[in-house]
């Protein structure tokens, strides 16, 4: 087993597989090296490793055979070639022999095939036989999964097996290591609960976000839009009117957009929500602007925070401001809150934006500008967000090109489980779409021009 750091926490999966990436990095791998991740969890972490590598990435699926009526204990297991594996032991403790599970195994590799079309797309899997292979996932609890699906894959003829997790208990990887040529772990903190307490972020991970995150290897190609040494990112300092206000602005090389960021109401271009979609657009080939649209002292009184023409002028100003850096990119706007106000009214006013998306917002105090809106609007909504929701449904009337988007079981803040990445995916459907409509020519960003924060 190779170790290589102590770590307090992962911040989330993202920044564990950069880490992991460093580390695989200084392997002597061949060209022949390949990374498959354990869905869903294992996928964020292993495109971050692929795309450091600059391989192709892939998934290895298997699905779990539980005993009748106990379905979380594993007495074997399927791959989607459907060959199945069988813990024989486990299943003479429970009186029973395998051909009792082979309605079970069936159901289950049935359940496997759907998930697969829909992951896959009608891709075919990758070739392993002969290559070297590392398998990735978010961690390891027990490694029973693990254990299992290395199992499977030997029988496709790997040259070489490399497992590579960012946390995992000594019992698991004691478990992994006689299964695979080497294993990599970035820590083993005793004790070991679960896998979701060494990340700040362990979000589950949905279905829609791992085909977004295949769609950008399909074909098994390095992906244009990467994080890291493949994009630019500068603090940066907006002017008006004899004010600058701080924000950070992110671009990716080959750009095929620019996002701009609106934040509501007691919340500034920090805001953690935010910066989370705007992480997911960059992934995505988006660029970036989160500033402040009021200074500090500004934000303190509540009557400039709902002075909506105000904040729709400052939106108006960075959007010119940053076009005028040299960045020559399709415009969507962003906004959540207060901002959704602003960004509908900076809408209004400028031909360049392609699109608007907001989440949770106030349409209904940009009532003077809703019916100059020209480009298509999203309003994503929490469906326990009642009062927010009719306003919502009662500006969709005044806009010409408007949907909204009721988001079941959400509220106001968008805090619950999944909730983000659904309004990321329908932002990114949107902004695509959108974006791709306008003629501007694309140039890439220098940051020569930009006030430094």
């Amino acid at each position: 087993m190779e170790k290589k750091l102590e770590v307090d926490m992962f911040q989330d999966r993202q920044q564990a597989g950069l880490l992991l990436a460093d580390q695989l990095c200084q392997k002597n791998l061949d060209n022949t090296t390949c990374v498959l991740a354990l869905p869903r969890g294992g996928v964020p972490v292993a495109w971050e490793v692929a795309n450091r590598l600059r391989c192709p990435l892939d998934i290895l699926f298997v699905k779990k055979v539980g005993a009748p009526r106990q379905s979380e204990f594993a007495l074997g297991a399927v791959s989607e070639e459907g060959e199945a594996h069988w813990n024989d032991t486990a299943i003479a403790q429970m009186g029973l022999e395998r051909k009792d599970l082979y309605p079970l195994a069936q159901e289950k590799w049935r359940e496997l095939k759907a998930q697969i079309n829909r992951l896959r797309e009608g891709r075919p899997s990758l070739d392993v036989n002969g290559r070297t292979v590392i398998v990735v996932d978010d961690g390891l609890a027990t490694g029973e999964t693990m254990a299992v699906a290395l199992q499977l894959l030997k029988k496709k003829s790997p040259r070489r097996i490399i497992v590579a997790i960012p946390t995992g208990s000594i019992s698991a990887v004691n478990l992994i290591s006689p299964l695979c040529d080497e294993i990599v772990v970035l820590d083993s903190p005793h004790p070991f609960a679960a896998v979701g307490q060494w990340y700040e972020d362990f979000t589950q991970v949905t279905d829609a976000e791992v085909e977004h995150l295949l769609h950008q290897k399909s074909g098994h190609q390095k992906c244009e839009h990467q994080v890291g040494d493949h994009q630019e990112n500068h603090g940066v300092r907006v002017p008006c009117e004899g004010e600058f206000f701080a924000g950070e602005l992110s671009v990716p090389k080959k750009a095929k957009g620019l996002i701009i960021f609106a934040h509501g109401s007691g919340s500034s271009h920090q805001s953690p929500r935010n910066k989370k979609v705007a992480t997911q657009l960059n992934r995505c080939g988006f660029g970036t602007l989160l500033f402040d649209l009021l200074t500090a002292s500004e934000a303190k009184d509540r009557r400039l925070v709902f002075n909506i023409p105000l904040l729709v002028k400052r939106l108006v100003n960075a959007t010119l401001w940053v076009q005028g850096q040299g960045l020559r990119l399709p415009i969507g706007y962003f906004g959540a809150s207060t901002g959704a106000a602003a960004a509908l009214g900076a809408a209004a006013q400028l031909p360049q934006v392609a699109s608007v998306v907001c989440r949770g917002g106030r349409p209904d105090l940009a009532a003077e500008y809703l019916s100059d809106v020209r480009v298509p609007v999203l309003l994503i909504v929490g469906g326990l967000d009642t009062e927010v929701l009719r306003l919502n449904q009662k500006a969709q009337s005044r806009i010409a090109n408007c949907k909204v988007s009721i988001l079941p079981g959400v509220g106001h803040l968008f805090e619950e489980a999944g909730a983000l990445e659904q309004v990321t995916l329908q932002a990114i459907q949107l902004f695509d779409d959108s974006l791709a409509q306008k003629s501007q020519k694309s140039t890439e960003f220098s940051g020569k021009n930009a006030q430094p924060a």
